[in-house]
């Protein structure tokens, strides 16, 4: 099309295409690539970076067995297996702190609020 519409030679119009083809894709790669990589936020957590968080018990947790506890990541909330590292039973509602992980199920503990402490 170019070779209809200017007079240039086929070796000039394939070196301007090939010159305007490379700076489209540096001015993508610059501008939108690049930035979308260090912009990118993964929604996914390990088990570890649970260890110390606060969460609620959805499902009562039984005194010798296991319930359900929804504690918040980076990526939202996540409900997870959890047994009471005290053997005592945990009702639904309660708030629990994550002390350990073992074989993939959370080990809590009841958590006190300080401001509690000091009504009682």
């Amino acid at each position: 099309m170019l070779n209809q519409l200017t007079e240039l030679s086929d070796t000039y119009l394939v070196i301007w295409a090939m010159t305007a083809a490379m700076l489209s894709f540096f001015l993508l790669y610059a501008f939108y690539v690049r930035p979308t990589k260090t912009a990118e936020n993964s929604a996914g957590f390990r088990l570890d970076d649970l260890k110390g968080k606060i969460g609620e018990v959805t499902v009562t947790i039984p005194a010798r067995g296991y319930g359900e506890v929804m504690v918040l990541t980076s990526g939202g909330h996540t409900n997870q297996i959890a047994a009471s590292v005290n053997k005592v039973e945990i009702p639904r509602g309660s708030t629990v702190i994550v002390l350990d992980i073992q074989d993939h199920i959370l080990l809590v503990s009841m958590h006190h609020h300080p401001e509690e402490e000091g009504t009682s």
